[in-house]
């Protein structure tokens, strides 16, 4: 095919000369090749990006890519389950389900019409924050566009308490049963639980409880949109093949619900970044947590809390957290005829990240043995004295370069790419921060991610889950479904969605 042409963008301190664009958006020349000390030699360059906060509070993004024909939209509102009422906790994810039964002016549902635009589709909720995004053909755009301005005036108008019923029992569903990410929802609030302190807003699960769900209405998800699905809480990132007339169009098309009133002065400039804390809360008192539940195998789960993917630490967590830690530890434990499975799994939050490990096995009598190597495998992998137990030393060079193809290879779709970029810029408010954390991954060396899983990696630090499987007789009846299956996901591999809770509306056969 030629020359492969890896999509980065390394827009680190000093390398770029900001611009203005008709005095809307803030944005930068494109950067040249940069050579780094130790560099595998990736040719690098830069995509234009624009930003501006709009009259309305909203601030908005758009990225010009190679998009072949299509465009993107990712609605990012600052409303997780951190935001839900004592007791009720699952009504930010509830709500992000009932925004696709919206029907606005009587039309056909959001889900419908995106459907009939040939979009691919999803949502996600996060203990911080909900995620609408859609890609389609760029003829969509302005649908796409007045899709977002309708979610932002009045997310549920036309949602009627029998669809919201249905929605209900999805949610609850969703809870006991694996979602997309290939995660029970109770398992996630486990995990939280034995990482986080009791009173630490993360401890708790993104989709709630049974009893919390059992007490959630269609009037608690009015409320929480009136009170958090404003424009100053919400970041929209617009991606697709454009040129500084087509920015220009788009921003003259915007709704007015979005742009807010003109009369008012553009903001081009970006937030302030976040600072964000170096070390995550200390976790309560180790020991296996053992639960009950609807698995069919045991199950081991084992996690470790790191600092923010979106601080200064973001770039040890992106190359620590890469599909390589996965493949590494399969190998390690391949040889375990009572291992049938090996996954792992970033969860990343605004003021931490977990990563999670999951083992399936066929005998519970081997599950501390495999706990044990698997809690040594990961807490030895990136030390430059370790490798894996039984096994040669592995090259720590090897490591590093493997992980930094994985990180290139993951930003090299567009899609992927628009998705943890819009991640960036609503946590930190800047375009650029997404950018400088891709250069700054790799310029990373092995005596700056050396020290960095010493300390976070290590075995005390774990924590750890036995699933055993529920007797069938007391197994909940399986409930509604709304997942469409992993072919309606987008980029489900993308760094920015792990661990997030997704609904897979796209593809849906229910008529709406």
């Amino acid at each position: 095919m030629g020359k492969l042409i890896l999509a980065l963008v390394l827009c680190l301190s000093g390398c770029l000369t900001p611009r203005y664009e008709s005095g809307l958006f803030q944005g930068p020349l494109p950067m040249a090749t940069l050579a780094r000390d130790g560099d595998i030699g990736i040719d690098t360059f830069g995509f234009l990006t624009w930003q501006a906060r709009l009259p309305s509070g909203l601030r908005i993004a758009v990225e010009q890519a190679p998009t072949r024909g299509m465009v993107g939209v990712v609605l990012t509102v600052g409303a997780g389950s951190m935001r839900d009422p004592t007791g009720k906790e699952g009504l930010a994810h509830y709500v992000e389900h009932l925004g696709f039964r919206a029907r606005f002016g009587g039309g056909p549902a959001v889900s419908v019409r995106l459907t009939a635009a040939g979009a691919m589709y999803n949502a996600a909720t996060t203990l911080d924050d909900t995620t609408y995004y859609e890609f389609a053909p760029e003829a969509a755009l302005p649908d796409l566009l007045q899709l977002a301005a309708q979610r932002l005036a009045a997310p549920m108008e036309g949602v009627e308490e029998s669809p919201a019923a249905v929605e209900l029992a999805i949610v609850r569903n969703e809870l006991r049963q694996r979602n997309e990410t290939g995660v029970y929802g109770q398992v996630a609030g486990w995990l939280n639980a034995a990482l986080f302190p009791p009173d630490h807003a993360y401890a708790r699960a993104v989709a709630g409880s049974h009893e919390s769900l059992d007490r959630l209405t269609l009037a608690d998800a009015r409320a929480f949109v009136q009170q958090h699905y404003k424009a100053a809480n919400i970041t929209m990132l617009v991606i697709g093949d454009f040129n500084d007339a087509k920015v220009n169009a788009l921003m003259a098309a915007l709704p007015p619900a979005l742009f807010g009133d003109r009369a008012k002065p553009i903001d081009p400039t970006p937030s302030p970044i976040l600072k964000m804390p170096a070390m995550p809360p200390a976790a309560p008192a180790g020991g296996v947590h053992r639960h009950e539940t609807s698995v069919s195998h045991p199950e081991i789960w084992i996690g470790w809390t790191l600092p923010s993917a979106y601080g200064i630490a973001g770039p040890q967590v992106k190359l620590t957290t890469t599909s390589i830690v996965e493949e590494t530890l399969k190998h390690a434990l391949r040889k375990v005829d009572a291992v049938t499975s090996v996954s792992t799994l970033p969860f990343r939050s605004r003021f931490a990240t977990v990563y999670a490990c999951q083992i399936v096995l066929s005998d519970p009598a081997l599950r501390d043995k495999v706990k044990d190597l698997a809690i040594k495998v990961l807490s030895q992998l990136w030390l430059s004295s370790g490798g894996v137990p039984g096994h040669a030393r592995p090259n720590q060079i090897g490591w590093r370069q493997r992980s930094l193809a994985k990180v290139i290879f993951s930003a090299e779709s567009y899609r992927a790419r628009a998705l943890e970029r819009a991640a960036f810029l609503h946590v930190t408010g800047d375009r650029g921060t997404y950018d400088k954390a891709l250069g700054d991954a790799l310029a990373m060396r092995m005596d700056q991610i050396t020290p960095f899983a010493r300390k976070y990696f290590a075995p005390e630090r774990a924590r750890v889950l036995y699933l055993d499987p529920m007797p069938l007789d007391k197994r909940p009846a399986p409930g509604a479904v709304g997942l469409a299956g992993k072919q309606a996901s987008v980029d489900t591999s993308n760094p920015a969605m792990d661990g997030q809770v997704k609904t897979g509306h796209q593809e849906s056969v229910r008529d709406w």
